[in-house]
């Protein structure tokens, strides 16, 4: 299930008619996922990194805070359910050195966090120039496009036959 996380997921579906598809999902892998008409694609990413910008610089409101830290501790439980799962996370959390009790403290630690301090580090952290950005489209046509788009580095273009 997805989750309105971020607030240009609201803000671009109103002024966007020419996308199938946009939403975020609240997870581990923070992600939007956006699924515009072929002929918008480059509008569609240039919309999206603008928005993100102003996300970054802007951070969440307390309510949206709010919400995201009621979501995750509530859903919690479901995520150690089993055995499996809880030993899945344990070991997660092993292998990324977290400490032992990271499982144990995890509804603390959210908790915990300040919406200043979670603004602070969207700040420092979500600018657009450290994004990865994967179109699968027809992919000549839109190279010049995305070449121009602010904040693109490198446009690398791989056909969907390449086994590599």
């Amino acid at each position: 299930q997805r989750y309105p996380v971020f607030p240009f997921v609201g803000s671009c579906r109103k002024v966007l008619l020419w996308m199938t598809d946009l939403n975020s999902a609240l997870s581990d892998d923070e992600r939007a996922l956006a699924v515009p008409l072929c002929d918008h694609t480059a509008d569609c990413i240039a919309l999206l990194l603008e928005e993100y910008e102003r996300f970054a610089r802007e951070g969440l409101s307390d309510d949206e805070i709010e919400f995201a830290r009621n979501y995750l501790i509530n859903a919690f439980p479901f995520k150690i359910e089993t055995a499996a799962q809880k030993a899945a996370l344990q070991t997660y959390y092993a292998l990324m050195g977290m400490p032992e009790d990271t499982l144990d403290r995890y509804t603390d630690r959210l908790k915990a966090i300040t919406p200043s301090a979670l603004r602070r580090i969207c700040k420092e952290r979500l600018t657009p120039d450290q994004l990865t950005i994967v179109t699968v489209c027809e992919a000549e046509p839109l190279k010049d496009a995305f070449s121009q788009l602010k904040h693109i580095r490198k446009v690398n273009l791989r056909s969907y036959l390449d086994e590599k």
